[in-house]
């Protein structure tokens, strides 16, 4: 004797999200098809081909908005540096916008708006010739000299992102002192304790933009 078949479901294989969506388009083209209405059919079409589409390529619609520039310098040095590379594209966007030619009011410069002084520290510390104001504003020389500074705040500062990144917006001493003196516990929760609003904004919109490019490049 034959075993019985299961009974033919059109929704199988399809997540509550997608059952929810075919059934609900079901609906709205048997109604808009017992209104004669061919137009508006037409559109309906053309929505749901839309929205499918957005579904599919969510990700890749993503990558448009949120471009990712000097990838392959990014990628280079990142890897170098045991730098998760999305992370250096979050502090770049924030830092630059990718736009290697800005010039702040303190005098950072470039894409990860490394400042001199700090720029002839590090290529001291790498062996690397003295860095020129024009050098610093070149793409590769900044993400070179970036992504070190970067690496060694996050072990000054035992691999604490929070830390690390108030540390390159304000500074290693001050972040120091401010630990020191209580002002500022040193967590993601107390950002608000940050005496400058401008450094507790930037990390949260670096790490932010960190979870976008995480997503949309992972």
């Amino acid at each position: 004797m034959n075993p019985p078949v299961p009974a033919y479901n059109c929704f199988d294989g399809l997540s509550p999200l997608g059952t929810g969506l075919a059934v609900g388009v079901a609906v709205a083209i048997y109604v808009i098809l017992r209104r004669n209405s061919l137009r508006r059919f037409f559109f309906l079409l053309i929505f749901i081909v839309l929205l499918l589409a957005g579904m599919r390529y969510h990700r890749a619609v993503g990558r448009m908005v949120f471009t990712m520039p000097y990838r392959d310098k990014i990628l280079t040095y990142a890897v170098d540096r045991q730098l998760d590379p999305n992370l250096v594209a979050a502090v770049i966007y924030v830092e630059s916008g990718f736009k290697p030619d800005v010039i702040s009011k303190k005098g950072a410069r470039g894409l990860m708006q490394v400042m001199p002084e700090t720029a002839d520290w590090v290529a001291q510390q790498i062996g690397a010739p003295k860095v020129t104001l024009e050098n610093l504003m070149e793409e590769e020389t900044n993400i070179k000299l970036g992504t070190w500074y970067l690496r060694y705040l996050l072990d000054q500062f035992n691999q604490d992102l929070v830390q690390t990144l108030a540390a390159y917006n304000a500074g290693l001493n001050r972040i120091k002192e401010w630990q020191g003196s209580g002002t500022w516990n040193g967590r993601l929760s107390g950002l608000q304790q940050i005496p400058y609003p401008e450094t507790h904004v930037y990390v949260a919109k670096v790490l932010r933009m960190y979870k976008v490019y995480g997503y949309l490049y992972q």
